[in-house]
């Protein structure tokens, strides 16, 4: 048996996960009180909170097989077998196989295992759905290693109550089952604090992803070596598209420059593990892109100096010229490894503090000539993407409308539990906080999290998870052609 803090794995040792009662005590043991839970190990199995993970190697007989049947996951090696013995050798199952069985596999079938006692391999048990994996031998305990990994990961209080109320629902009809989960979950979120709320909600826009900490970024001195290939952040502060946007900036890096770094990370990727595992590990991660309103706001839209660009440059000009350069450089992000991508749209950009306080004949409402430009470059945004998915071949490019979210979150912010739509939480002047950015000058409101601006530009942390929920787990509206989720498990 294999414990730790979180979960127990139960395998055997030997040819034989276990092969039954001592016979040769069999007086004492079937003459013992059969209703004591205290001698029981499948009561005390049935008991454990903890997640039990059976590794099924040879045999599992009798008692084994009850034993088995106690076990929340089972794995079993090829050449595994699961038998019924009882009924041959006279001996009258106590530790819950007569019901247990008939209730996973159906009570014909159970009732054929046990009345003949004919052996049931691994692969039939996985076919029936008694046993979850059936692998090859020397990969048995490997494999219950990872699946108790793979739970280790999660929210641990969550996971004990899960366990308890399926194992639990398990004993009842349908109607009462779920009464019952409405109840448990009635209790659960009863008793949360807010800071336990804030928790999941982290939660579910990092962990699930298995971000334990934010992705290191590309310039730090310490994002070398085995770092690199957990992951990379290559974004810039006033960075766009084309090469041009955010010129006043002076060191920002513009999507070319940022592919070039990601070129240089691949070669060294290749480098350390082999040009095989480099390709695996590109094909496999995630690229999530989210670019283009500075192309907007610190290029096209910039007041005064972008007057004369307006008159010679129509909207529909400068957007395509955007979506030809952006063509390229997805393309070019493919052909360098990545398969699964992710490119989030335009929010309306129009309805940031910034944009409101340099435009203020709009009064109360949002820009409008911001909105537009935004929605016209995620109208042929959108129709780049499809026209990517079908001609690079095993690319996975998914859609994330983010300015259909934050649209949403805007006009129903109260409901979202948001008090402020309009002015930045970190603020020096403007009416709605917009004119200077963000520094330490600035004053910073009370409760950020009431707020769906943090700074001039950018949504606030709440915001942000908001959104992120909704990529992670949202619907065609929200991001297509599939989720977040989905693509990671794609």
């Amino acid at each position: 048996m294999v414990f730790c803090e979180r979960v127990i794995i139960i395998s055997g040792s030997g040819r034989a996960f276990c092969s039954g009662v001592d016979l040769t005590a069999a007086e004492d043991v079937f003459k013992g009180d059969v209703k004591d839970i205290e001698s029981d190990p499948v009561s005390q199995m049935d008991r454990a909170r903890k997640p039990i993970i059976g590794a099924i190697g040879g045999f599992a007989v009798a008692a084994g097989f009850e034993i088995a049947l106690a076990c929340d996951i089972l794995v079993a090696a090829k050449g595994a077998k699961f038998v019924d013995t009882h009924a041959r050798f006279g001996m009258f199952p106590s530790w819950g196989l007569s019901q247990k069985l008939s209730r996973i596999i159906g009570a014909n079938k159970a009732r054929e295992v046990s009345l003949t006692a004919t052996p049931l391999t691994a692969e039939v048990a996985e076919k029936l759905g008694f046993v979850n994996h059936v692998v090859e031998e020397g990969e048995l305990l490997k494999k219950a290693r990872e699946i108790a990994e793979a739970i280790v990961k999660n929210n641990q209080d969550l996971v004990l109550r899960y366990k308890s109320v399926i194992n639990d629902g398990v004993k009842l009809d349908l109607g009462h089952a779920v009464a019952l989960e409405k109840e448990r979950a009635y209790d659960y979120y009863k008793g949360m604090t807010k800071e336990q709320f804030q928790k999941m909600q982290e939660f579910i826009a990092g962990q699930e992803l298995g971000l334990k900490e934010f992705t290191p970024p590309y310039l730090a001195p310490t994002t070398l070596g085995s770092v690199v290939l957990k992951g990379v952040n290559y974004a810039s502060g006033g960075g766009g598209i084309l090469n041009h946007t955010g010129k006043l900036f002076g060191g920002r890096i513009n999507m070319d420059a940022q592919l070039d770094n990601f070129a240089n990370n691949r070669q060294d990727i290749i480098s350390s593990i082999g040009h095989p595992a480099a390709q695996k590990l590109l094909g496999k991660a995630i690229f999530s892109i989210t670019i283009g309103s500075n192309d907007f706001l610190n290029n096209y839209l910039i007041p005064v100096i972008s007057a004369v660009e307006q008159q010679l440059v129509t909207p529909e000009a400068f957007v395509g010229t955007m979506i030809s350069r952006f063509r390229l450089q997805l393309t070019r992000l493919y052909h360098l490894g990545a398969r699964k991508i992710i490119v989030a749209n335009i929010g309306p950009i129009g309805c940031i503090p910034y944009q409101r306080d340099v435009n203020p004949a709009a009064g109360d409402n949002c820009v409008s000539l911001s909105n537009q430009l935004a929605q016209l470059f995620n109208t042929k945004l959108k129709s780049l993407i499809e026209d990517l998915s079908t001609d690079l071949l095993e690319s996975k490019f998914v859609y994330a409308d983010v300015y259909h979210i934050v649209e949403d979150i805007l006009q129903n912010y109260i409901l979202y539990g948001f008090e402020n739509a309009n002015h930045s939480c970190c603020y020096v002047s403007g009416r709605f906080g917009g004119l200077i950015p963000c520094g330490p000058l600035s004053k910073v409101c009370e409760d950020r999290s009431k707020y769906v601006f943090w700074d001039p530009y950018h949504p606030s942390d709440a915001t942000n998870v908001i959104i992120a929920r909704r990529l992670m787990d949202g619907d065609s509206n929200d991001i297509t052609p599939m989720t977040i989720t989905q693509l990671v498990l794609s």
